[in-house]
């Protein structure tokens, strides 16, 4: 086969070594592959740059209400005075699953705001945990709580 490149999404599909041995030309892939010196490629360090900052704006927007007043503001011939109540972020609570390198942005991001942050990952330990400045809590936790 003429595969140079193998792209993908999610997980990746695991090949054993017969499959291998049809891809000579394979220069790009992953584990198990650094031992054939072949390069092994992600984006998720330059992800971690737009994606937390959209959860962030979407974060303080929509602890403000802006949806909801927007919504109100489409619906409406007359604009009522305040389309809102939300408070703002002060107390409020943001769960994050998976604080890996987008999550882990996103508390960095979120450390200057007063709110507590929450987070599930089967990984996450007590000691990272404290030093991202978050409560580990279960799944079900993170919708639940408030």
């Amino acid at each position: 086969m003429d595969v140079e490149v193998i792209f993908a999404t999610g997980s990746m599909p695991r090949f054993a070594n017969h499959h291998f041995s049809r891809m000579l030309g394979l220069k790009a892939f992953a584990e198990p592959l650094i031992p054939r010196d072949v390069t092994l490629v992600s984006a998720w360090g330059i992800n971690a740059i737009p994606i937390p900052e959209m959860c962030l704006s979407q974060i303080l927007l929509s602890s403000r209400g802006y949806s909801r007043a927007i919504r109100g503001i489409e619906t409406c011939r007359r604009p009522k005075r305040r389309f809102s109540r939300a408070p703002g972020i002060f107390g409020e609570t943001v769960g994050v699953i998976g604080p890996g390198k987008i999550g882990a942005r996103l508390r960095t991001l979120l450390a200057d705001c007063p709110i507590k942050v929450i987070a599930n990952d089967p990984f996450l330990t007590p000691e990272r945990a404290t030093e991202m400045g978050v409560e580990s809590v279960t799944l079900r936790e993170v919708f639940k709580r408030r």
